[in-house]
């Protein structure tokens, strides 16, 4: 019996340990600064690539954020919203890809899926990337 608790305990914590990157960090968007576009794209290898990559061009809105995606987002139209930039320099609320990250005025699902959301931490680096213009560094 005693085996059989210890057994459920180590179990809670693998699977608390396990869940740490799902649980929201919040950070001052004032100790975010000088983002470069290669910390996005790495947050965009880790989280987005396993389905907008050169293989599902013709799926996920032909959004392919695999490699060096700045020339496929910056001042480039969404396919949702044609009349909307997938990322648009210095104006996060009117960038359409972060957006699809916050789920705010978005059409169909945020992105990444909700079981796989990014943390704060992420969404704050992208988006001051974008307030401080979403340069190609």
């Amino acid at each position: 019996m005693i085996k059989l608790g210890l057994f459920f305990w180590l179990l809670t914590i693998a699977f608390l340990v396990s869940c740490k990157d799902n649980i929201k960090h919040e950070v001052p968007n004032d100790e975010i600064k000088n983002v470069k576009f290669s910390e996005v794209q790495a947050i965009f290898n880790n989280n987005c690539t396993a389905c907008h990559n050169p293989s599902g061009k013709d799926f996920y809105g032909g959004l392919d954020l695999s490699g060096n995606s700045y020339d496929m987002i910056v001042n480039v139209n969404s396919t949702q919203r044609p009349n909307e930039f997938l990322i648009k320099p210095e104006s996060p609320n009117e960038s359409y890809l972060y957006r699809k990250l916050t789920g705010e005025n978005i059409e169909g699902e945020i992105m990444p899926n909700p079981f796989s959301k990014l943390n704060e931490i992420q969404i704050n680096k992208i988006k001051t990337w974008i307030e401080e213009g979403a340069l190609k560094n």
